[in-house]
């Protein structure tokens, strides 16, 4: 899942998007937040030349 950094909006954020879903996974889509919702999370990684980020949430 991919989500924007208001303070950064030149950089590309990966959210690792399974590990929002505790328990089965039928249909995780469903259980998504939605676009503009806000989602917390912490940097697990970036790549500074293609301005990548990835985001871990718990």
């Amino acid at each position: 899942m991919f989500v924007g950094l208001p303070d950064r909006p030149e950089v590309i954020a990966l959210v690792d998007a399974p590990l929002l879903l505790p328990g089965p996974r039928s249909d995780p889509r469903e259980q998504w937040p939605g676009v503009g919702e806000e989602v917390a999370a912490v940097v697990s990684g970036h790549a500074e030349h293609d301005r990548q980020t990835k985001l871990r949430v718990d």
